[in-house]
């Protein structure tokens, strides 16, 4: 099944490498924090039985749903203090265009440190024919 969303907000996420220095942050140390969180990024893979399986992270939809939470999404320091992502960035918001993606056929919670996620094995497209 294929969910259409239409109109969904779309941030903009510009680095601010003057404050994010002050914290001893580089551009790329927030970009990948930001690309997991609210874009998602295949972390491992799983076996199960003889296929293999993309282990994809994301945050959960309810901890990324709104301005304020993007802007509260920590990054973690080099030294462990953690950082609302509005310190070290300048983010603005706009209407997006219609986005049509797959359903996710499963997934399992998990926590990956302060959040939970929803972790979604990344789906062959042969086997998605199968089904």
């Amino acid at each position: 099944s294929y969910d259409q969303i239409i109109g969904q907000p779309q941030y903009q996420i510009k680095i601010d490498r003057v404050k994010a220095a002050r914290y001893g942050l580089r551009s790329d140390d927030i970009q990948k924090v930001v690309e997991i969180a609210i874009g998602g990024k295949n972390a491992t893979q799983v076996l199960e039985k003889e296929k293999r399986f993309d282990v994809f992270l994301r945050l959960e939809a309810k901890d990324r749903d709104s301005y304020r939470k993007i802007q509260n999404i920590i990054v973690k320091t080099p030294e462990g203090i953690s950082v609302p992502l509005s310190n070290v960035t300048d983010i603005s918001t706009d209407n997006g265009a219609m986005i049509a993606q797959v359903g996710m056929l499963r997934y399992k919670a998990g926590q990956v440190g302060d959040y939970k996620v929803k972790v979604y094995p990344r789906w062959p497209l042969s086997e998605l024919k199968a089904l």
